[in-house]
């Protein structure tokens, strides 16, 4: 059943999306670290990012409204949690 504000989000690794898509973050997992380095490039729950580049090898880059362009581990964007747009 559907609540007043519309069905609930549908949450996948940012690893998983493809190249042009856009997102937004949900939820960081990982220890307090990780979240603080996340933190650092502006990537925070309710942040929209887009992927700019998926090659099959080497780490995703991402465009941070607040950040501007930033290579994450694909190991690190399994970790994170997004809403496609």
């Amino acid at each position: 059943m559907r609540d007043a504000q519309g069905p609930e989000p549908t949450a996948v690794p940012l690893a998983m999306l493809e190249r042009g898509r856009r997102a937004r973050v949900l939820v960081v997992s990982g220890v307090t670290g990780f979240a603080q380095r996340l933190a650092s490039f502006a990537i925070l729950p309710g942040a929209e990012i887009q992927v700019l580049s998926d090659a099959p090898v080497g780490p995703l880059m991402l465009s941070v409204r607040e950040a501007g362009r930033v290579a994450l581990g694909r190991g690190m964007a399994g970790r994170i949690l997004v809403e496609p747009l």
